[in-house]
């Protein structure tokens, strides 16, 4: 189909003048999927579809898990909230160049981008290398704009800190279950893990683990946690090294909250990990590689529609830990009748059938994957996305894109299919937990208002 162009072509840029230009600013901007407020308000919209009238055909697990009573089930959906959005503050990955200390993220005006973030992808769009999808891998990447940065001379990634990756990171704590390393389903020899993670590469030649791998080990460590016995919360504040400037770290003090729920699983938390994964995948960016593309464009409009604002939604409270996690928010592009159409259409999310979760998280990237998003002409400025219909459309800036009913239409479709990949994560959760582990010996449950 015909290009629709809005808007006149721009001017080029070159790749090294994008690349000075980071410098100068001395940090990149977030490499997230969706913003922390949209990541909240998905996990909500899932939660109230499992509570809700138009849930269709739940098993008896997933009401059980549900449609708790009393305050233990907004601790529940607190603690679910919460450890969503943690995903993206995880010490996780560190990175070291010439003129930075090693650190686990950047800070770009008053916002901080996680470098864990970089686990946060899987590339659908071909076949992987090193797993059967790759995670973020800069030789797949526009290599301009957001990405340019990665590509800056000088930039390793230090392994060595990076437990993810098989080092040890003695600077911080743990984050409730240790998971190991990320080589589920790995292609290449131990020589090979450690030639790409541990002998201090260019952040340019490595290929990070894709999303699936670590939702999947969140997933089994949550299965194999026995049940808690009381409902506890836990707080903690940690340090993470942030890149401040182009020849400064500092530190951003970070708080954490945990719980465990009476009955349900001590691992719960983990499930909030689980769901990140395969909400981040719901964004065509993330499902095609890169951290350009409109991908911050898109993420600033999904926290527009998401909550009936033509503002962007403030992110400090998430970036010091101080937000509450409550389940209150603003459903503005939750469709139920969506979400169940999804369900319906796309086979790995039912979760009555006997899929992986990261056949599930994989299946969610490859219908992300049909939003194609890119620089026809070779342009810093100019882009153009095809939506899965067909429909192309092409104009000067990205914020042109975004007023584009179609476009605005079919990010509504992703938000919807993130609460129903978050949906049929919960349901396998409970009904593969609960068949593992059978009724609770105690009472526990007697509280939470689901046994009696």
């Amino acid at each position: 189909m015909r290009k629709q162009n809005l808007v006149g072509f721009s001017g080029v840029f070159a790749i090294k003048q994008i690349a000075i230009l980071a410098m100068v600013l001395g940090a990149p901007p977030s490499a997230h999927a969706f913003n922390s407020p949209v990541h909240a308000e998905i996990t909500k919209s899932a939660l109230a579809h499992l509570k809700g009238p138009n849930a269709e055909n739940l098993p008896p697990a997933t009401t059980l898990w549900a449609k708790g009573s009393g305050p233990e089930q907004a601790v529940m959906e607190a603690l679910l909230v919460r450890a969503t959005i943690d995903a993206d503050y995880r010490p996780e990955v560190f990175l070291a160049t010439w003129f930075h200390k090693p650190f686990t993220g950047a800070r770009s005006g008053n916002n901080s981008s996680v470098f864990t973030r970089l686990f946060h992808f899987l590339n659908a769009t071909v076949k992987g290398a090193a797993w059967d999808y790759d995670g973020y891998a800069f030789r797949r990447s526009t290599q301009t704009g957001y990405d340019g940065y990665l590509g800056l001379p000088g930039i390793v990634t230090r392994g060595d800190l990076s437990a993810p990756l098989g080092g040890k990171n003695a600077q911080h704590s743990e984050h409730g279950v240790v998971l190991g390393a990320y080589k589920l389903g790995y292609k290449g020899t131990e020589k090979d893990w450690k030639k790409m993670f541990l002998s201090h590469q260019s952040v340019t030649a490595t290929i990070f683990p894709p999303a699936d791998v670590p939702a999947a080990l969140a997933f089994d460590a949550m299965l194999r946690s026995e049940r808690a016995v009381a409902t506890e919360t836990e707080s903690w504040t940690d340090r993470l090294p942030v890149a401040n400037t182009i020849f400064g770290n500092e530190m951003l003090s970070r708080h954490y909250w945990r719980g465990e729920i009476a009955g349900l699983p001590r691992g719960l938390d983990l499930l909030g990990l689980t769901f990140h994964m395969v909400q981040d995948v719901s964004v065509p960016q993330h499902s095609s590689g890169t951290a350009d593309n409109c991908h911050q464009e898109i993420e600033n409009l999904a926290d527009q529609l998401a909550c009936d604002t033509a503002h962007d939604l403030p992110e400090s409270t998430y970036d010091d830990g101080s937000f509450t996690g409550d389940a209150a928010g603003c459903q503005h592009l939750y469709d139920a009748q969506l979400v169940n159409q999804i369900l319906k259409t796309v086979p790995e999310l039912d979760a009555s059938r006997e899929f992986t979760v990261r056949q599930r998280i994989q299946a969610v990237a490859i219908v992300s994957a049909a939003w194609r998003w890119g620089d026809p002409d070779d342009s810093v400025d100019f882009m153009g996305t095809r939506l899965p219909d067909g429909r192309e459309f092409s104009a000067d800036r990205c914020s042109d894109l975004m007023k584009i009913e179609a476009v605005r239409a079919q990010l509504k479709y992703q938000y919807n299919l993130a609460v129903a990949g978050t949906v049929t994560l919960f349901q396998s959760a409970a009904t593969q937990y609960e068949a593992r582990h059978g009724k609770p010996a105690t009472s526990a449950f007697s509280i939470f208002g689901l046994f009696n």
